[in-house]
């Protein structure tokens, strides 16, 4: 996040406002985590990867033997 707030920081005025407006509306996020870098997303783009995951991880399951 430091690193986001430098980059910010070099911005015109007006456009550092214009995206910190931005942020300050998008109040539906969930922060996700993706090979170390930390990523905001709509809650129903969580929900969605979350319903990814849990059906990869069902179907690498292996069947429970039925004797």
């Amino acid at each position: 996040m430091a690193a986001s707030l430098k980059s910010l920081e070099m911005l015109p005025m007006e456009l550092q406002e214009m995206i910190l407006e931005e942020f300050s509306t998008f109040t539906d996020c969930e922060y996700i985590e993706i090979d170390g870098t930390i990523y905001s997303v709509h809650k129903k783009v969580s929900k969605l990867i979350d319903a990814l995951v849990s059906g990869r991880n069902k179907k690498d399951e292996k069947p429970k033997y039925k004797g």
